[in-house]
């Protein structure tokens, strides 16, 4: 009797706990299906745009619009009517709108918008238009992903006025996901360029580098544009020759990153082991970078203590002087972290 009551709140438990992962995964499907429709359906986009729950995050010159919310800055959402009491013209502005994503659930929708310079408006909606690389030191992932998000979208529509085909006038679709061209029909959607970023490790050395408009003391991994063709294991090994004049081998895939510099990347980090048997000294491809060096361990997890205080400005490490590595936000800096504290890589 007591093993038969068992087994039955065991088969009770597992129904739960599936119940729960269905439930959970059906919201997700609910949320990306949903996020389709807006983006291929302009009448329900145009519903989603001018409903009292949407939020805009507003742009201007590349610059997001933040506010201190508490003791954190954070994205400033706008409503639709902040929008319509600021904005004289703000029918043409939600025009150029582009849809995002669903913030938080369903009925809870983020549009970007660029709208014009006014000195007065920072005062107005009490807050301020802060220089991207800034913002991503002082938010959260979330903020930063949906800023990455809208930045480069804009972007794209500003950049894509014409057709690739033909060259007459493209007009962008409601969410911005798609410009059609006004006389040949092309459809243009928006791209990323594939980025290869590498920490390339040898024994308890890591190779970083820097590039001349970095912040001083900045150092990161090496990184490139992968070419037509190229696999991003050959990318990796062709961009290591090229910048430092190394060989390396045995290229093991991290994570990825949208990264909306210089215009919309989608950055592939992995490692990759200096070749066995090849030298380990650095040769400098002065026309890409300023310098590059080999890291001990120890080093790292230095830096990355000294800088988790705050990561916005370089740290005086006692063997190395100043010196900091990218903030959070950036994948860079995880893959960095990543290395410096787990001995298998």
């Amino acid at each position: 009797m007591a093993i038969s009551t068992a087994r039955t709140i065991c088969r009770f438990l597992v129904y739960q706990s599936n119940s729960t992962f269905v439930r959970r995964q059906s919201d997700f499907v609910r949320r990306s299906r949903w996020t389709q429709q807006i983006k291929e359906n302009n009448e329900e986009c145009r519903k989603a745009l001018l409903s009292a729950t949407t939020k805009f995050v507003l742009f201007s010159d590349s610059k997001p619009f933040l506010a201190m919310r508490g003791s954190r800055l954070q994205v400033a959402f706008q409503s639709l009517k902040d929008l319509q009491t600021n904005f004289p013209n703000s029918e043409k502005l939600l025009e150029t709108s582009v849809f995002l994503s669903s913030h938080s659930n369903v009925d809870n929708t983020v549009f970007a918008i660029n709208v014009p310079h006014k000195d007065d408006l920072q005062h107005t909606l009490k807050g301020s238009f802060v220089s991207y690389r800034k913002a991503l030191v002082l938010l959260s992932k979330q903020d930063v992903s949906l800023l990455s998000q809208g930045l480069s979208s804009i972007r794209w529509n500003l950049k894509n006025q014409y057709c690739s085909n033909c060259g007459s006038k493209t007009k962008k679709t409601a969410s911005g996901s798609q410009r059609k061209c006004t006389k040949c029909n092309n459809t243009s959607y928006p791209t990323m360029s594939p980025v290869a970023i590498t920490v390339v490790h040898h024994g308890n050395h890591c190779l970083l580098a820097r590039q001349p408009q970095f912040p001083e003391g900045m150092y990161s991994a090496l990184a490139g544009f992968c070419d037509i063709g190229e696999t991003m294991e050959m990318a990796v090994q062709r961009e290591v020759a090229e910048e430092v004049g190394l060989e390396v081998d045995d290229i093991v895939y991290y994570n990825s990153q949208h990264w909306p510099f210089p215009n919309t990347s989608l950055m592939l980090a992995c490692y990759a082991r200096l070749k066995p048997n090849t030298t380990d000294k650095i040769s400098v491809d002065k026309q890409e970078l300023e310098d590059a060096r080999w890291f001990h361990r120890d080093e790292i997890k230095e830096v990355l203590h000294l800088q988790s205080k705050d990561s916005s400005v370089p740290v005086k490490s006692k063997s190395m002087g100043r010196l900091w590595f990218p903030p959070p936000a950036a994948i860079a800096h995880h893959l960095i972290k990543s290395w410096a504290f787990q001995n298998d890589v």
